[in-house]
């Protein structure tokens, strides 16, 4: 059987992995929250929706 030993305490890796998952499950569920404003379409190329492509494919005026 493994075991893990925390501040002196000895856990079952099988309890640790448990109770793992279920905080983790439980962090999923907390995860939803609103936007606090309103998301919009990025209409940009798509050479410039990142850093390195508009770096590398600058337009003449921006």
């Amino acid at each position: 059987m493994r075991t893990v030993t925390l501040d002196g305490r000895t856990y079952r890796m099988r309890d640790v992995n448990r109770i793992y998952q279920e905080q983790r499950a439980e962090a999923v569920r907390r995860q939803v929250q609103p936007t606090l404003f309103e998301v919009h379409q990025d209409l940009r190329p798509k050479a410039h929706k990142t850093a390195a492509g508009r770096f590398q494919h600058p337009t003449l005026f921006d």
